[in-house]
């Protein structure tokens, strides 16, 4: 089996030893982008290795802090840090708002 192949049945997997090993073989070939990538995977490690068995990434918390970032751009000029707090918890809290409607009854 190739490299690549082995690779995506460790990631579809939740076992440690099978991804050292795939470092492993990887370190060992003579395709540099397979040795570069073996190493990221050590840098990483830990990282890899909690998703593997949590299957739990971060996408969550990056998407909170992109929306934290949002009303940071939307607070300039506020006064106070308490303004800014309220414009974070309005685009981040998922704030139900039930206006009434202005089209005639």
């Amino acid at each position: 089996m190739m490299l690549r192949e082995t690779f995506q049945d460790v990631l579809a997997g939740e076992d440690a030893v099978a991804l050292r090993w795939w470092v492993t073989r990887a370190r060992r070939s003579r395709l540099v982008p397979f040795r570069k990538l073996a190493d990221s995977v050590m840098e990483h490690w830990d990282g890899i290795v909690a998703f593997l068995e949590t299957r739990v990434t971060n996408g969550v918390i990056e998407a909170i802090n992109g929306l934290l970032q949002l009303a940071k751009r939307m607070a300039r000029g506020f006064r106070s840090f308490r303004n800014f707090r309220l414009m974070a918890l309005l685009k981040a809290g998922r704030l139900q708002l039930h206006l009434p409607s202005l089209s005639p009854t």
